[in-house]
């Protein structure tokens, strides 16, 4: 069976160079304990929705299992979507303390597109309605592109088949996907069952959408995702491969379910960076960002952004490509090879390099509103003027542009829209 001898994506080389299934790999049944807290209005619960089709498969299930470790109680459902790269290695999940995986997993899959948007409404759907609760978390743990997007899925099982490397169990192989099947409508209408239809619909918003993944900290990607939670977490820059310190962070939910939003998501942000800044991987204070930001203040951010922008345009026309290049410059993530600039520190900057009258208004209406309109909830950053802050804008060197930035143009903000327009006149082009 898939997981029954540990992390089944951490061998010698990594993934095993041979698939084999058994009829236990078909198989799902939900346990007592998860059916009992079906419908069941918690203090909290989290989703954490992991794209594990890819490279961190093994570092993810590890993440895993340290939830699985601290465990669901009546206060708090601690639910996984999990989309591994083996073929029956897809499942949801409420996890609890002291039960085999197999117990928890509450419904299972063969392949599925995690990075399909549609697949993602479908669980935290369920999700909603199979385990309500007074508030709710959504992590999306993988990789993150910034504007490009996050959660990357590679198929790999699809390379496994390529290969003719698939063992199914001996006998009709279809037998297992149909048994699968009934499985899984059986397990649904148990779930149902629970259900009480009369029961208020506790909706399936979130109140906080956190991002384990590089790079989300971006100002075009959380414009996506900023109508759907109050507050938004992310990291401008990486992200290690280990993720989140899902153990020390579930354990403070648990210890403290009464907690508001707010006072939870500044543990996380400052959780996170403690965790990596004292761990044996030596990261140093630059080399992590988190930042929880209060979503209703982003339509103003991107207006003051655009506003910005729209002066730069003009700046950049007539005189002002060197000091512009000179402060996205002194503005880049401390990264190799990085197309972000951090956009409070570019504007910090530009109020520091003798630009025009109307570039200087512009950069620090959008200083003042960052700093001080309570857009940032909580933040762990390197500290200091001279270091990011937490969120980044798109502005590669021209060699770099990646012209399916223009692609995502129709369904970003006016703001962003305008900022698209600066790099353009930067370029001396028009986007």
């Amino acid at each position: 069976m898939i997981f029954s001898h540990g992390n089944p994506y951490r061998g010698e080389h990594g993934l095993p160079d041979i698939l084999y299934l058994s009829p236990d790999d078909f198989t799902v049944t939900i346990s007592r304990m998860n059916l009992n807290a079906v419908d069941h209005v918690a203090k909290w619960t989290i989703l954490i929705y992991m794209a594990a089709d890819c490279d961190l498969a093994a570092f993810m299930f590890d993440d895993l299992m340290e939830m699985k470790v601290v465990g669901s109680n009546e206060d708090v459902n601690i639910c996984v979507f999990f989309d591994g790269p083996l073929l029956t290695d897809t499942f949801f999940a409420r996890l609890c303390h002291g039960t085999s995986l197999e117990e928890d997993i509450i419904q299972r899959f063969t392949d599925v597109p995690s990075s399909n948007v549609g697949i993602l409404k479908e669980i935290i759907l369920n999700t909603a309605v199979l385990f309500p609760a007074e508030r709710r978390v959504l992590v999306l743990a993988g990789h993150g592109l910034g504007w490009r997007g996050a959660l990357r899925d590679d198929s790999t099982w699809k390379r496994f088949k390529e290969r003719r490397a698939i063992v199914m169990p001996s006998g009709d192989s279809s037998v297992f996907f149909r048994q699968l099947d009934e499985q899984r409508q059986r397990a649904l209408e148990e779930l149902k069952a629970r259900l009480n239809p009369r029961d208020e619909h506790h909706g399936s918003a979130f109140d906080i959408i956190a991002m384990d993944a590089c790079n989300m900290g971006n100002l075009e990607a959380l414009s996506f995702y900023s109508d759907h939670a109050r507050i938004l977490v992310a990291s401008e820059n990486q992200v290690p491969a280990s993720g989140y310190p899902y153990d020390r962070i579930l354990e403070e939910l648990k210890r403290n379910p009464e907690q508001e939003c707010d006072a939870f998501a500044r543990y996380l942000v400052n959780e996170v960076k403690r965790y990596y800044v004292d761990s044996i991987l030596l990261c140093s204070e630059s080399d992590i960002t988190q930042v929880a930001f209060d979503s209703t203040g982003f339509p103003a951010l991107i207006a003051h952004a655009g506003e910005l922008a729209r002066v730069l345009s003009e700046y950049v026309s007539t005189e002002g490509i060197a000091t512009v290049k000179a402060c996205s410059g002194a503005s880049l993530l401390p990264e190799e090879d990085t197309d972000y600039i951090d956009l409070r520190l570019f504007a910090k900057e530009l109020v520091q390099a003798g630009v025009s009258d109307a570039v200087k208004q512009k950069a620090m209406e959008l200083v003042a509103f960052f700093d001080g309109s309570g857009f940032v909830v909580g933040s762990a950053t390197p500290g200091g003027d001279a270091l990011p802050k937490g969120l980044s804008i798109y502005f590669p060197p021209p060699e770099r542009f990646d012209k399916g930035y223009l692609d995502i143009l129709s369904h970003v903000p006016e703001g962003i829209r305008l900022w698209a327009g600066f790099i353009g006149a930067y370029y001396g082009k028009r986007f």
